[in-house]
């Protein structure tokens, strides 16, 4: 969240950059991933929400005023990891390649 409220024009008192936020996140989900290795459902909202940081941090590096889109979505990520909320399943891969949807 501090990020979405001040990346990527953070306050000089906080003596942080882009590349310094996004290696933090990374490395504090890289551990939580490596923590939640044994819950494959956590892992992969965790793998979901690094996407998510990574494309953000992209989008405020070319200046992309909608990189707090992807923040919003890594936050849901984490919060599903938190949760162990499982994956919603909207369709079904038949094996001729042809989707079914589901619920």
């Amino acid at each position: 969240m501090y990020n979405q409220a001040y990346a990527p024009d953070y306050p000089a008192e906080d003596r942080t950059t882009l590349e310094r936020q996004l290696a933090e996140i990374n490395a504090q989900i890289a551990e939580t991933i490596q923590a939640a290795e044994k819950r494959e459902d956590v892992a992969d909202w965790l793998r979901l929400a690094t996407l998510a940081v990574a494309a953000a941090f992209e989008k405020y590096q070319k200046g992309d005023q909608d990189a707090y889109k992807e923040i919003e979505a890594a936050i849901r990520y984490i919060r599903n990891a938190s949760s162990d909320a499982p994956h919603k399943r909207t369709f079904v891969t038949m094996p001729d390649g042809t989707t079914k949807r589901v619920g």
